[in-house]
């Protein structure tokens, strides 16, 4: 059996039920949207702990982890026992320049799609803010951004940079 499958298999197989509730409480989620936000943290956060460095969460995944951290003995347990390490949660955007922060952010899709396939959910897609400088459309990158860029999109980023080639 595969390695890094059969690790990745058992830290996605970590509960936290009182982290799903919170969830629930908090960002009004339903119950099976809260079990698969908290399955894609778990997800990024195996990457940051088995990857290359240079990980920038989307935002649905970054609130996750917040409330993931406020469970501080949970989350302590949870990085010692799956990457023998505390994985640091550093303030978003510590690239310099947008054009580093959207090196990480392909670096952080192209790891998941590695790990976990072309397939994932929407809990990975980014703001367009996070991808681009803001234009006066797209301030605060949730509210008015319709069509984020397609470094934004996490499983057709590849396939849209392809075909908007072909068009040139």
């Amino acid at each position: 059996m595969n390695t890094q499958f059969s690790r990745a298999n058992a830290a996605l197989t970590y509960e936290l039920p009182q982290l799903i509730r919170k969830l629930q409480d908090k960002e009004g989620l339903a119950e099976q949207d809260a079990k698969d936000l908290f399955q894609d943290t778990l997800r990024f956060l195996y990457i940051c702990g088995t990857g290359n460095g240079g990980h920038v969460p989307s935002a649905r995944i970054d609130l996750a982890w917040h409330y993931f951290i406020l469970f501080t003995r949970d989350y302590r347990d949870f990085c010692d026992k799956f990457f023998g390490r505390f994985i640091d949660h550093q303030p978003r955007h510590q690239a310099e320049t947008k054009a580093e922060t959207l090196r990480q952010i392909k670096n952080t899709l192209a790891q998941a799609r590695t790990v976990f396939g072309e397939g994932l959910s929407q809990n990975w897609r980014y703001r367009a803010t996070d991808c681009e400088e803001p234009s006066a459309d797209c301030t605060g990158g949730t509210t008015n951004c319709q069509d984020p860029p397609p470094c934004a999109q996490p499983a057709r980023a590849a396939q849209t940079a392809s075909q908007a080639a072909e068009r040139t």
